[in-house]
């Protein structure tokens, strides 16, 4: 428990730090400060909506790229980028939200959600089972281990292992809700603008 106690002091050290409070003023200044009249950034004058709907769709399509490579047998990485396209779909998706329909955005993020839980099971169980076993390795290479804290700790890794097998096999079912044709209708309008550019 030590790693995480220094990771976090570590962290609470840079969060504190005058690097990060001039970073968070000229953040702030930054974004309320107007556009220059001539720029040579190119995407400064481009409306929010057209960026919004470009990077929306460039992440949705991410995501279905990724689904298509992921079978019964894939290797866990697999699952995890899929998991990080869902999030950064989602987390546009909440971004952007002041801009898009309401109900159809909605229903779109609650479904995206259900996915991003399934896959989330995945891979913390798997993360966490890993994680046991390699405490439970540590605390063996002490001499301190008792027979029962190996017991325990080998029992929870094999629970976590099947929780993650239960959700690897609903996953299939999961996509299918979220890839249905009608979600497909909506991200298209949601996206229009896009999808004529990208034609």
């Amino acid at each position: 428990m030590t790693r995480r106690a220094d990771a976090f002091r570590t962290l609470r050290k840079n969060v504190g730090s005058r690097r990060v409070a001039r970073l968070m003023c000229s953040w702030s200044a930054f974004l309320v400060a107007p556009v220059p009249k001539r720029t040579t950034l190119s995407l400064a004058t481009r409306p929010i909506r057209e960026s919004a709907d470009a990077r929306l769709w460039k992440a949705y399509k991410t995501l279905r790229r990724d689904r298509r490579r992921i079978n019964r047998e894939s290797p866990l990485r697999l699952l995890h980028d899929l998991r990080v396209a869902c999030k950064s779909l989602r987390y546009l998706m909440e971004l952007y939200a002041p801009l898009y329909d309401k109900r159809r955005a909605g229903k779109l993020v609650i479904e995206l959600k259900q996915l991003q839980d399934n896959l989330g099971v995945i891979q913390d169980s798997d993360v966490q089972s890993a994680t046991l076993l390699s405490f439970g390795a540590e605390i063996e290479s002490t001499g301190n281990s008792v027979r029962i804290e190996q017991d325990t700790i080998s029992e929870l890794a094999t629970q976590l292992t099947a929780r993650a097998l239960e959700a690897r096999l609903r996953f299939d079912a999961c996509f299918g809700k979220f890839d249905v044709r009608t979600n497909r209708l909506r991200v298209r309008k949601l996206c229009k603008p896009a999808l004529a550019e990208s034609r």
